[in-house]
C-alpha cells in the first residue's frame, strides 16, 4: 500500500502553504483530477498526487506559465498517465497470468513425464513378473509331470513284479505239485 499523506503534510514539504495546496487541490478537482478522501472527508495526498502538484508549482515558477494552463496540463497528464495506466495494467496482468500459466504448464509437463516414466518401469517390473510366473508355472508342470511319471512308473513295476511271479509259482505247482511237509522222527530220517 502506498504511503499516503495529509494537507498539512504536502504542504511543508513543497514549501507552500495549507491554503495554496487547497487552491490547487480544488482547481485540480474542477479539471477532472480525483483526491481520495480520508475519514473526515479530507483530502488524502499519495507520493503520485504530490508530484502532479509539484509539476504544477515548477510550471509556474520555472516556466512562467498562468495557474489556468498548469492546472489544465497537470490534469491533462494525469489522465493520460491514467489511460497509460489503465491499458498496461491489463497487460501486465495478462502477462503475469500468462507467465502463471506458462510456469503451471511447465510443471504439468514435469509431472507427466515423471508419470511417463513410472508407467514405463512398472510396466517392465510387471513384463518381468510375467516372465517369472510363466517359468514358475513351467516348473510346476513339469514336477507334476515328474510325479505323475515316477507313480506310473511304480505301479507298471509292481504289475510287471506281480505277472512275472504268477506264472513261476503256477509253473512249479504244476510241475511240483505241493509240496507235502514229511514228518521226521527223532532221529532226523524220514518217515513217509
Amino acid at each position: 500500500m502506498e504511503q499516503a499523506y495529509f494537507s498539512s503534510e504536502v504542504a511543508k514539504s513543497l514549501g507552500i502553504g495549507a491554503s495554496t495546496l487547497r487552491k490547487y487541490a480544488l482547481a485540480l478537482e474542477e479539471n477532472g483530477y480525483h483526491f481520495e478522501r480520508g475519514i473526515n472527508h479530507s483530502r488524502v495526498f499519495y507520493p503520485k498526487d504530490v508530484a502532479v502538484i509539484q509539476r504544477i508549482i515548477e510550471a509556474i515558477t520555472k516556466n512562467n506559465v498562468s495557474f489556468e494552463k498548469a492546472i489544465q496540463m497537470a490534469a491533462e497528464q494525469s489522465r493520460e498517465q491514467q489511460e497509460n495506466q489503465a491499458i498496461e495494467s491489463p497487460k501486465q496482468e495478462i502477462h503475469v497470468q500468462s507467465q502463471d500459466v506458462y510456469e503451471r504448464l511447465q510443471q504439468l509437463e514435469e509431472g507427466q513425464n515423471r508419470l511417463i516414466e513410472i508407467n514405463r518401469e512398472l510396466i517392465c517390473k510387471l513384463e518381468q513378473q510375467q516372465l517369472w510366473i510363466k517359468q514358475k508355472m513351467e516348473e510346476i508342470k513339469i514336477e507334476e509331470r515328474d510325479r505323475h511319471l515316477i507313480q506310473s512308473l511304480g505301479t507298471t513295476q509292481e504289475n510287471k513284479s506281480k505277472i512275472w511271479v504268477r506264472p513261476f509259482e503256477s509253473l512249479a505247482t504244476v510241475l511240483f505239485g505241493e509240496k507235502k511237509k514229511r514228518k521226521r522222527n527223532k532221529t532226523g530220517l524220514s518217515i513217509s
